[in-house]
């Protein structure tokens, strides 16, 4: 069975800038607090304000394979948190064999340039998207790009789903452990209330494709869900 660890939990600053200065909001990481920040900072900052932050970034470990799912931002890889990290777990950059981004947002993607040369999946609908701005395909510039279309099996314990909705190409990764299914979400999921209450912030607009996608998630009954942007939590059938 393959193990699952938490590279890094999810965290995230909000910057406003007035007069010239930079001014931290907040150093909030869920979303429902978050949310709070979002409706205020336009009018206090006069929408002059940013996020830094990253998601959640996890690891796969199997006896024949190592796989780091959403590497982060590029802050992790850029201050050497990555390779710190995976020391702690016995590992080295060396040890990582693939590495599967969900979606090519920044925050989930910017340091992959750490596994650089090694394989990585992402879903056909994120590479052929027409938003698909240069930054992010800096991102994956220097990866080993192996491009997957519909659900796809990884390892006999390990596969990629297809959950469209927060991106066209959005997946969740489905792991097979000792102690039950887990799911890294992605952005499908940001945050625990998201999917138990299905209640989305206002800035997703495809509502029904992200229920539709959290369904399909359900279905599989994963004991542990990792949400994009909240810290796990179990599930109970």
């Amino acid at each position: 069975m393959a193990e699952f660890h938490v590279l890094f939990h999810p965290f995230e600053f909000r910057i406003g800038f007035c007069e010239g200065n930079a001014i931290l909001i907040s150093s909030k990481n869920l979303p429902m607090e978050a949310a709070f920040f979002d409706r205020h900072c336009n009018d206090a900052f006069e929408s002059c304000w940013s996020i830094m932050g990253s998601c959640a970034s996890s690891l796969i470990k199997r006896k024949d394979l190592v796989i780091v799912v959403d590497p982060g931002a590029p802050q992790l890889g850029g201050s050497g948190a990555i390779k710190a990290r995976l020391n702690q777990l016995g590992l080295k950059v060396k040890d990582v064999n693939l590495v599967i981004n969900t979606h090519l947002h920044g925050d989930h993607v910017g340091s992959n340039f750490v596994f650089r040369g090694k394989p990585l999946i992402i879903h056909e609908g994120e590479l052929k998207s027409q938003s698909l701005s240069e930054i992010q395909r800096a991102y994956i510039e220097p990866m080993e790009v192996q491009e997957i279309r519909g659900d796809t099996k990884i390892a006999d314990d390990v596969w990629i789903i297809e959950t469209p909705g927060h991106t066209h190409g959005s997946t969740t990764v489905i792991i097979g452990t000792s102690e039950g299914r887990v799911a890294i979400a992605g952005d499908t999921i940001m945050a625990r209330e998201h999917f138990l209450e299905k209640k989305l912030p206002d800035w997703e607009s495809n509502y029904k494709e992200i229920f539709k996608s959290m369904e399909k998630i359900e279905s599989l009954k994963p004991k542990k869900i990792v949400p994009g942007h909240d810290f796990p939590f179990r599930m109970t059938f």
